[in-house]
């Protein structure tokens, strides 16, 4: 643990509500993590992403010959 920082935050006047808002965030991540984990198919190409669900597009058949060349 960073006591560094730890003691930086805590010298805030404002430290409650500077943690608040930080769990706050924690816990909506944590909550869009779970979903993610609920809804994920391994045919399907999706990352769990800085909070977000990331969709990536399946490779078409007209550019797989290129792919395996190389």
């Amino acid at each position: 643990m960073n006591t560094r920082l730890t003691k930086q935050v805590l010298a805030l006047p404002n430290a409650l509500l500077f943690i608040s808002e930080i769990q706050k965030s924690l816990d909506e991540e944590r909550t869009k993590r779970l979903h993610f984990y609920e809804i994920i198919d391994e045919n399907k190409k999706m990352e769990f992403i800085n909070g977000e669900i990331v969709f990536h597009s399946l490779v078409m058949k007209r550019h797989m010959p290129r792919m395996i060349k190389q």
